[in-house]
């Protein structure tokens, strides 16, 4: 009786454990970054430089969650889930419907279908130019498990002409 008494204790404390271990959340911040690969100005706008410009645009956070003793693992799925929806909205081609990010993702501030539209629209009225080329990437920033960088696009075409 005794030994059928400490293996219940015994049981009755892992399920507590376990249960407990697994309802923990952790975050990343995300963006979208612009990297100027080329550009051309029009005479009636301000001259830009050979300097490099990176700029970033459309932040959010993004959460995952796991087990207490394993927050990397939540941070990782946070990232994933970022990175999985920049991917996805940046495949999305002209004329379909974005409906947004799965679980995961919070305050995704882009709302356009077509990404390359409101990267195109953002590019022109920030930078003033009639044409730049950029490297648009997806980056993830935060603790551990967190930081992921992937490129959606090495030489995206813009156009800014009649804007």
């Amino acid at each position: 009786m005794k030994i059928r008494g400490w293996v219940l204790c015994f049981c009755g404390v892992l399920w507590l454990d376990v249960g407990h271990a697994a309802n923990i959340q952790r975050t990343c911040q995300s963006y979208y970054e612009i990297e100027r690969v080329s550009s051309v100005v029009s005479q009636s706008r301000p001259v830009m430089g050979v300097e490099q410009i990176i700029a970033r645009f459309g932040h959010f956070t993004s959460t995952g969650g796991c087990g207490r003793n394993v927050p990397n693992r939540c941070r990782e799925r946070a990232s994933n889930n970022a990175q999985q929806c920049m991917q996805t909205h940046w495949s999305i081609p002209p004329g379909a419907s974005w409906f947004g990010c799965s679980a995961g993702v919070s305050s995704y501030p882009i709302r356009r279908d077509y990404l390359r539209g409101a990267v195109q629209d953002w590019v022109c009225s920030t930078f003033k130019v009639q044409e730049m080329s950029v490297r648009l990437k997806a980056v993830t920033t935060g603790d551990k498990g967190c930081p992921r960088t992937s490129t959606l696009a090495d030489n995206f075409r813009i156009l800014c002409d009649g804007r």
